[in-house]
């Protein structure tokens, strides 16, 4: 029995010597911790104003003597204060508390006691002490984390502004920003500095009672859901400028490119299919009540929007491939809503290249195969008329084929003169 005490008490101390190592020795990445949502201005009520972090590494952190700083002022979490892998953690204000409509108040399990931060139930993964920051600005501001390394870093910090797009300012009452992209993501703590990758909540919230209905806002739960875009070539297209697009998928280039048909002309239009559905965070896909699209062509000096659209299947304007260049870029974001209010964005890239025009084949010249040899004598003049035959042009494939039968003989374009002679020696044709 003494010696079963002793191997307890070993353990026991050691666990705990292990817990204290592993929140002061080891200093954590830029970006392990992602801010992801902020609660600023709340309509009614006696609630709180908070800032939630998000882990996104594969090990539990402990943020004991890290730094908190709000506008330029930094408190300090003074206890062992730890978050999940992939799990979520939120500083509360200085003063309010948490409430759901019953009643039932929520505060942090961190220095807890009257009158500040005493409620009818205590959460873990809330941290609460005395003076830290008031509240935020409800029009600009700083959040910055820092770790509790020797020389401190910044993990993650956003810098909100109504001017950069950010979804705050005084007339935004009750409804938390967002970050609605998957924190999990790479680089994620670059960007959640961008304002438009924030919305304003549409989720009401379990803990933001205000006294007569309930804020927007998810501490201590995922705010996002991901979209995800699928593109295919509109086979429904009949138009003689976009009919018979192909699109694939390029597992060389990881590319989504599609070509405009093949008409013997360089350049031209593609018509496409985009689809747009959303999955959780736990994988599940999700019921979509909004969806919006834009579509943007990027050039080297501009970004020019294209076309918009709501619908979860979209066919946009035809898209134009340039004949001064071999590609065409377009960026696809597209913002979704599920019937719960979580919002979600993504993007991707597509490509229109240049079609692959087949060339065409001569069956005759001046009524002799095309092997002959044409003898033109010296000082005289003489036509040449050919029969030819284009596996893009003619609608019977290997036959030949005259103006009146060219498959894509269109107003769209001017196929009087679908083939071209030249020469190596140009002076010789007239």
């Amino acid at each position: 029995m003494k010696i079963k005490r002793k191997i307890n008490k070993i353990k026991v101390v050691f666990t705990v010597w292990m817990i204290i190592h592993t929140g002061v020795i080891f200093s954590a990445n830029t970006g392990d911790i992602v801010i992801t949502e902020f609660f600023y201005n709340k309509s009614a009520g006696n609630l709180p104003e908070y800032v939630e972090l998000f882990n996104k590494t594969e090990s539990t952190i402990d943020l004991y003597g890290w730094k908190v700083e709000i506008d330029g002022k930094q408190d300090t979490i003074d206890v062992t204060f730890t978050i999940e892998s992939h799990d979520y953690a939120v500083i509360l204000s200085s003063s309010g508390l948490l409430r759901s409509e019953d009643g039932t108040t929520y505060c942090s399990s961190s220095n807890y006691g009257f009158p500040f931060n005493f409620c009818n139930s205590t959460i873990d993964n809330l941290f609460w002490r005395f003076g830290t920051f008031s509240g935020l600005s409800n029009t600009f501001g700083t959040i910055k984390i820092w770790d509790n390394a020797n020389t401190s870093n910044v993990i993650d910090s956003i810098a909100y502004d109504m001017a950069v797009d950010f979804p705050v300012g005084d007339d935004v009452l009750g409804r938390a920003a967002v970050f609605i992209i998957d924190p999990t993501s790479e680089n994620a703590h670059v960007k959640n500095d961008e304002g438009l990758n924030w919305r304003s909540s549409e989720h009401p919230s379990d803990y933001l009672w205000n006294g007569s209905s309930r804020d927007f806002g998810s501490p201590l739960s995922s705010n996002f859901i991901t979209p995800t875009i699928k593109i295919e070539a509109d086979i429904t297209s009949i138009s003689d400028s976009t009919k018979n697009t192909v699109c694939s998928y390029s597992y060389t280039d990881l590319k989504m490119i599609c070509y405009p048909h093949s008409d013997g002309k360089p350049g031209g239009y593609v018509s496409i299919e985009l689809t747009g559905t959303a999955k959780n965070y736990s994988d599940s896909t999700v019921s979509l009540d909004s969806l919006f699209w834009t579509i943007n062509k990027e050039t080297a000096s501009s970004v020019e929007l294209v076309d918009s659209g709501v619908d979860s299947i979209w066919h946009p304007i035809p898209l134009l491939q340039d004949t001064n260049s071999l590609s065409s870029v377009y960026t696809i974001p597209i913002i979704t809503r599920n019937t719960d209010g979580f919002l979600g964005k993504t993007d991707t890239t597509i490509y229109i290249n240049q079609e692959i025009n087949e060339k065409p084949s001569i069956v005759k010249i001046n009524g002799q195969s095309s092997q002959a040899v044409i003898n033109i004598l010296e000082n005289s003049y003489d036509s040449l008329y050919a029969v030819v035959t284009d596996e893009e042009l003619c609608s019977s494939n290997g036959e030949p084929c005259n103006i009146d039968s060219l498959q894509y003989n269109s107003s769209f374009f001017d196929n009087s003169s679908p083939f071209l002679w030249t020469s190596v020696y140009s002076d010789l044709l007239s």
